[in-house]
């Protein structure tokens, strides 16, 4: 019989327009990062209905975690393509634990897929965010 570990870690999510904001805190793990996914798929399904969308996702306390989880999110975006997602800014603080060894690892983590910026403020993040999707057409638009 295969055990599981029950999800370590929290999160706050909210629907800011065309923008999921999301505050996680604390040492993440896999089951953690399934149980988000389930959590926020019922607005993910909204913001993909209209059209383009960006995240926030603001990183309180750690940015320690099991190389599982970063993987796990970058495969989220790579492996659902009607997912409409264009692009997620990460908040972080330079105080945030593990911040001078990880955040390479945060930057380039959907590399290639979506645009990603790494500011230390929420609302430069938001600003960077709602002008990504704003610039980005929606499908079938060819103005």
């Amino acid at each position: 019989m295969k055990k599981t570990f029950s999800p370590h870690g929290e999160q706050r999510t909210a629907k800011v327009g065309q923008v999921l904001v999301t505050h996680v805190a604390g040492h993440w793990n896999l089951e953690m990062q399934q149980h988000s996914m389930r959590q926020t798929q019922a607005l993910v399904d909204e913001l993909n209905h209209k059209g383009p969308w960006a995240s926030v996702v603001v990183v309180e306390k750690t940015l320690v975690t099991s190389l599982d989880v970063l993987e796990a999110g970058r495969n989220a975006v790579a492996q659902n393509p009607s997912m409409k997602i264009v692009g997620l800014a990460w908040v972080i603080k330079p105080d945030v634990e593990g911040y001078g060894l990880l955040l390479p690892r945060y930057r380039a983590m959907y590399e290639g897929l979506i645009h990603t910026q790494v500011f230390d403020n929420y609302s430069a993040a938001l600003h960077w965010a709602e002008k990504i999707v704003a610039d980005t057409p929606a499908a079938g638009d060819t103005s």
